[in-house]
């Protein structure tokens, strides 16, 4: 099935050690065998992946507290770093509702846009969400 309205971005949820998981989208053609490493620090991510031409934003913001960046003491004391990120994910189908209205809440506050996400580590959650853009996109 071929739809020019519905394109599938490839991302990553990447494990940080300071502030919990990021998504990192990268454009087309650029692989970089050091997303696939745990553990930098949120700082050093946002600067690989925009000097690639990437786009980064935190998942599940205020999901499981194991892994959502606003629990972490570097985002609780320094929120700033919102700046920072190009989105906010506002819509997770794993979170509760209250915490995907926080998040919503937070990227109004920050001026960041949300994006929906599946969180697809199981099947059944393939296909639960999704983001509407505005512009003609037809590929990372």
């Amino acid at each position: 099935i071929s739809d020019d309205n519905f394109v599938v971005l490839k991302g990553i949820e990447y494990d940080t050690k300071d502030a919990g998981h990021f998504i990192a989208i990268m454009p087309n053609n650029i692989t970089l065998p050091v997303l696939q490493i745990r553990g930098m620090s949120v700082e050093i991510l946002t600067r690989i992946v925009h000097h690639y031409g990437g786009i980064l934003g935190p998942a599940h913001p205020f999901g499981v507290r194991s892994s959502s960046a606003m629990f972490f003491n570097k985002m609780k004391s320094n929120p700033e770093l919102l700046y920072h990120f190009d989105f906010i994910e506002g819509f997770n189908t794993c979170e509760s509702e209250k915490s995907n209205r926080v998040a919503q809440l937070i990227a109004e506050r920050y001026n960041k846009p949300c994006i929906g996400g599946s969180d697809s580590h199981e099947e059944k959650y393939v296909g639960m969400a999704y983001t509407e853009i505005d512009y003609d996109i037809k590929s990372n």
